[in-house]
């Protein structure tokens, strides 16, 4: 047998003191790194790699740090105010450019008329139609309200055959709002919740939320949940079949 190196050594100890070491339960309430307030456990995302199950910052504190660094929101301000564009080679204004969030610029490398000159042609060579078609059309019957309406009443789609949307701007706008009513209100909890895994009753706080569900949280509590995300990290690691819901799987 070949000797064991220290460092292999200690890493093998320290793999065997951090299995050997159990976890803390979820605490109710936990005081923030960065603002050092306390907040309840519900204010925080769940962590796999903390001892407490929970990450050390707070999600307002996330948000906010998510929007200063742009990963939430990049900036859309360009920061050139002039740019050549490589196609037609001019040199125009910002305003003459796509915004581009990726860019250390700001804006797209072709000007807006090259790109929309591209775009046609790339369309016209694939789908085999003209750019120009939606303007050979004068009239056209709206498949929702069955009325013939002008082509000024409809909204332009590139992948219509005449160029032009089925619904008219009028059922198009009625389509919306009526899908802006039919969203839910925000679901009724109550002072505690039972976990359908471990039959404990627990609070609110204690359940992660999930907003497709009618009571807005998980039917299995953060403990639960934390377990199940272990196992199947487990599972992966030693290459078992993947494992499918969290329910089903016993604990």
């Amino acid at each position: 047998m070949q000797p064991v190196g220290v460092w292999e050594s200690q890493q093998r100890a320290f793999a065997s003191e951090a299995a050997e070491e159990p976890r803390k339960p979820i605490p109710e309430t936990k005081v923030c790194v960065r603002c050092k307030v306390e907040r309840p456990s519900s204010e925080f995302r769940g962590s796999g790699k903390s001892r407490d199950g929970l990450q050390h910052f707070c999600i307002p504190c996330k948000v906010i740090e998510a929007q200063t660094q742009g990963v939430n929101g990049p900036s859309m301000h360009p920061t050139v105010s002039h740019q050549c564009c490589p196609r037609c080679m001019h040199v125009k204004e910002a305003a003459a450019f796509y915004k581009v969030a990726l860019r250390t610029s700001g804006l797209s490398s072709w000007c807006k008329e090259c790109s929309n000159e591209a775009s046609a042609k790339s369309r016209e060579r694939l789908l085999g139609l003209p750019a120009d078609r939606g303007e050979a059309v004068k009239e056209k019957v709206c498949t929702r309200c069955q009325k013939s309406k002008g082509a000024q009443d409809f909204h332009r789609d590139v992948l219509m055959v005449d160029g032009l949307c089925i619904y008219c701007r009028a059922c198009k706008q009625e389509l919306k709002d009526f899908s802006r009513q039919r969203v839910p209100d925000p679901p009724e909890t109550s002072d505690s919740m039972v976990c359908s895994v471990c039959g404990k009753e627990a609070p609110p706080s204690g359940f992660y939320q999930r907003q497709d569900n009618a009571t807005g949280y998980y039917s299995y509590c953060k403990e639960c949940h934390l377990r199940y995300t272990r196992k199947t990290r487990e599972a992966a690691k030693k290459g078992r079949a993947k494992v499918g819901r969290a329910a089903p799987v016993s604990l």
